[in-house]
């Protein structure tokens, strides 16, 4: 993937730019919509940075969703978890 976002699989080329959190921002703002649920984008794995990113950008209209990485023994994954809590 492009950095600073890695990718395990790439997106469509045209989803790349309009897949933004800006550009949804801006659609969301424009309907009226107050808030937004990301979703951590299944083309990312594990890597939680873009989830992140908009959170830390738009702490007042985004909250996040992430995924547990299930191959991470219990110990790990926990840590993980409580690092995306954290972070």
């Amino acid at each position: 993937g492009e950095a600073p976002f890695p990718w395990a699989s790439p997106p469509p080329a045209d989803l790349r730019s309009a897949g933004s959190p800006e550009a949804f921002l801006a659609a969301a703002r424009e309907a009226g919509v107050g808030g937004a649920l990301v979703v951590q984008p299944a083309n990312h794995m594990h890597d939680h940075s873009y989830v992140s990113e908009a959170l830390k950008a738009h702490p007042t209209f985004f909250r996040g969703m992430g995924l547990a990485n299930p191959t991470l023994p219990p110990e790990e994954a926990i840590a993980a978890l409580e690092a995306l809590h954290t972070a």
